[in-house]
């Protein structure tokens, strides 16, 4: 378990987030602080990434959920388990809050996967989505609804836009932005679609210029002064790179290095990471550079990603690689040997919930902390 230091501000404790020290004429971040204890090094302070254990268990056991983080909470949407003849899709929703206490909110207004999550202001968004998806993997009962939760984990409705699922998130400025996906049950050229949505703090919508490509399973993540939507799929996988600034203008930036590099993303520091099943990861900075790295141990898909303190965790398939904002990788045992499981951030918390391996279905919740 991580270790804290606390200062006194306004006869407050206030935990510290980050240590430095200077040497040589630089400020160093300090990873661990020890304090002597009866002539022994007793440590005090880590900001280290660390297995935390297991919170409590969601209500049900869920694949493919989308998760949003808003106030204090960060919340688990959706997804499906599963029958011996089909799925089934779920309007459950579950929050974790900065203690790790579990509560369940109301569900949301209809059975929803394919779905997409993304945060703005005082709202986390679960938009579109199906009600329906089978084993041969296609959807049925496509929503179009977008149900909005503030910060007391309350749910009111926004805009409707068109039934579609296999959607895309993410925010950028003031914007929560939801991009691509299919108006059928298939994936195909005949049936993406290229429209972005974007929705203010007080969830007005704008319509933004459309992605460059039409596309399905876009794979959304934010740095710098941008959203980027990478990758996505039609009749056949693409490495299209759609840039949004603040301002909602749209650019093009490189293309991925691989299709294969849209299974997860995440942002560390000055970066967002794409990475799936292949050697090296795309990584673009603030300036829509892009360079590749070796950000897993072991390329792999099904995997879910999110960022806590100066780490960004991708984990799957019973592995949980990480690197920190230098891009230095390293790699942290997991129990969990599921794919498809839905991640999110609370506090100095990151959350991976629920998934599969196989034929089994989870419930479980892994906790790291930094």
């Amino acid at each position: 378990m991580s270790k804290a230091v606390y200062v006194g501000v306004g006869s407050k404790a206030r935990k510290m987030k980050k240590a430095y020290i200077g040497i040589g004429g630089k400020a160093r971040k300090v990873k661990k602080m020890y304090i002597g204890v009866g002539g022994k090094a007793r440590l005090c302070y880590s900001a280290e990434l660390e297995r935390y254990g297991m919170a409590a268990a969601l209500s049900a056991a869920r694949d493919s959920m989308r998760a949003a983080t808003v106030g204090k909470c960060a919340l688990f949407a959706g997804g499906y388990s599963r029958s011996v003849y089909d799925y089934i899709v779920s309007s459950s929703v579950d929050a974790y809050n900065t203690s790790l206490t579990k509560s369940t909110p109301t569900e949301l207004s209809c059975k929803r996967c394919g779905h997409a999550a993304a945060s703005v202001g005082g709202y986390a968004l679960f938009a579109g989505g199906a009600s329906s998806y089978n084993l041969l993997g296609h959807y049925d009962g496509l929503v179009g609804s977008v149900d909005a939760y503030n910060a007391s984990l309350t749910r009111s409705a926004a805009h409707i836009f068109g039934d579609t699922a296999a959607i895309g998130g993410a925010a950028v400025g003031n914007y929560a932005l939801f991009a691509g996906g299919t108006w059928d049950m298939q994936i195909n050229d005949d049936n993406v679609i290229s429209s972005v949505l974007a929705y203010d703090p007080s969830l007005t919508f704008t319509i933004a210029p459309d992605l460059s490509v039409a596309r399905a399973d876009v794979k959304g993540a934010s740095v710098g002064n941008y959203a980027l939507f990478a990758g996505g799929k039609a009749n056949s996988f693409c490495t299209t790179v759609d840039a949004y600034n603040a301002s909602l203008t749209r650019t093009t930036a490189a293309a991925l290095s691989s299709t294969k590099n849209n299974d997860a993303a995440a942002t560390v520091g000055n970066h967002a990471i794409f990475v799936g099943n292949t050697a090296s990861a795309d990584i673009y900075d603030a300036s829509l550079t892009r360079t590749s790295a070796a950000i897993l141990s072991t390329a792999r898909s099904g995997l879910a990603a999110t960022t806590v303190g100066d780490y960004a965790i991708f984990s799957g398939s019973g592995v949980a690689d990480c690197c920190d904002s230098s891009l230095t990788r390293s790699t942290i045992g997991t129990s969990m040997t599921g794919c498809g499981m839905g991640a999110a951030t609370i506090g100095d918390y990151a959350l991976f919930a629920g998934g599969h391996s196989g034929n089994t279905i989870y419930d479980s919740v892994e906790v790291y902390t930094a």
